[in-house]
């Protein structure tokens, strides 16, 4: 009985042993994959305007929503540099055109003196 004893206590050292490594590489990979997202955030930019430029156009056409989405993205500073200025302009178009959610977030806008 002692010998198995022993066996049994070696096994269970090696499987602590294992699960400790296991849970260290597994945090290590964490901390890697969350220093590669920063460093993807310029990237992940980048990506969102270009997916933006057809919104821009439809925008320039004439688009309410998509001058109404343009404003908010501009507002929020959501894949463009935050601009209040250009986001209240774009608010306008679409507010003109009887767009009710531009005029609102205009009207909000205005009142807050933004």
């Amino acid at each position: 009985m002692v010998g198995f004893q022993k066996v049994l206590r070696d096994k269970v050292v090696l499987l602590i042993g294992v699960a400790s490594v296991v849970a260290l590489s597994v945090f290590l990979s964490n901390q890697y994959d969350q220093m590669q997202v920063s460093g993807r955030d310029a990237e992940f930019k980048s990506a969102y305007i270009e997916n933006a430029v057809p919104l821009k156009t439809r925008a320039e056409q004439g688009d309410p929503e998509a001058q109404l989405d343009l404003g908010s993205k501009y507002f929020n500073g959501q894949g463009v540099l935050k601009n209040l200025a250009t986001a209240a302009s774009w608010f306008r178009k679409a507010a003109e055109q009887k767009n009710s959610r531009a005029q609102t977030l205009l009207g909000r806008m205005l009142l807050q003196g933004k």
